[in-house]
C-alpha cells in the first residue's frame, strides 16, 4: 500500500460529506480508495471528484460518522491505494429474462 497526500480539509456538507482540497491537482486519488489521517486511522473513502480542473476537490464519505467531531478544517488526510490498481468492484452482470 501507498500513502501520499490528499490535502486538507475544506468543511463536512449539512449532509454529512468531507470536501477535501487536493494538494496535487495533477495526481488524482482513484475512487474508491481509503482515506486515512496522519495517524493512520481510517477516515472513509473517496466517492468522487469536483470542481474545476485546475483545483479539484474530493468528496469524503466518512466511515462513522463520529469521526466527523475529529475533522476539522484543515486537517490534512491522505490516501491509501495498491500498487497494482486493483479496485473492488462489485459484479454486476446483466442476467437474460425468460
Amino acid at each position: 500500500m501507498v500513502l501520499k497526500t490528499l490535502g486538507p480539509v475544506i468543511h463536512v456538507t449539512p449532509s454529512r460529506l468531507i470536501i477535501v482540497r487536493l494538494s496535487n491537482p495533477t495526481e488524482l486519488p482513484p475512487l474508491r480508495c481509503e482515506v486515512v489521517d496522519a495517524n493512520n486511522e481510517l477516515i472513509g473513502h473517496v466517492i468522487d471528484i469536483i470542481g474545476p480542473v485546475g483545483s479539484p476537490y474530493a468528496v469524503v464519505k466518512p466511515a462513522k460518522l463520529s469521526i466527523l467531531s475529529f475533522v476539522k478544517p484543515s486537517t490534512v488526510l491522505f490516501y491509501r491505494y495498491s500498487r497494482a490498481g486493483k479496485t473492488q468492484r462489485r459484479s454486476r452482470r446483466k442476467q437474460k429474462r425468460g
